[in-house]
């Protein structure tokens, strides 16, 4: 939440998230059921910023924890430091144009595994790509666990020498 895309609150006995002036509620029982820890990584350079945050989404739409076949999936947003931004300010990330997407990755993966595929997939195809980085970020948004743990560089082939994972 430290860059001000996402504000949870607790209404009526569920859960409100909003992100990217997106709004979903979700039952007390839904809420219970699934939560996520946000995660960033920043570049070396202290430049870029990527971050992981799940906003209720599903493999079909709005997360329904009652559907077997349904799993919360993660959306990537990334950030590029203001260079104006006065030292005291709380927050110097603006977010990037094109650069936050929904992905096929399961909110449940392996916390190590989720900051590796951060780091070593999309802040590395932003830092390579930018500012014509829109197209990479598109084809990253077919991200996977399981393309990850299988080694897969499907994505790498279509995006370019940069390895995926």
């Amino acid at each position: 939440m430290g860059h001000g895309l996402k504000k949870i609150c607790k209404r009526h006995g569920g859960l409100t998230v909003t992100s990217g002036g997106v709004t979903k509620h979700f039952t007390a029982k839904d809420a219970e059921d699934f939560s996520f820890k946000e995660m960033e990584v920043i570049s070396k350079d202290g430049r870029f910023k990527a971050v992981w945050e799940w906003i209720g989404e599903g493999r079909s739409g709005d997360y329904n924890p009652a559907d077997p076949n349904d799993f919360p999936i993660l959306r990537f947003t990334c950030f590029i430091k203001d260079g104006e931004a006065d030292m005291n300010e709380a927050d110097p990330w603006t977010q990037i144009e094109d650069a936050s997407f929904c992905t096929a990755m399961d909110a449940r993966t392996p916390r190590s595994l989720l900051r590796k595929t951060l780091r070593n997939s999309v802040l590395r195809e932003l830092e390579a790509s930018y500012p014509d980085h829109k197209k990479n970020m598109e084809w990253l948004s077919w991200i996977s666990a399981d393309e990850i743990k299988g080694g897969k560089n499907m994505l790498a082939a279509k995006i370019g020498p940069n390895k995926i994972g």
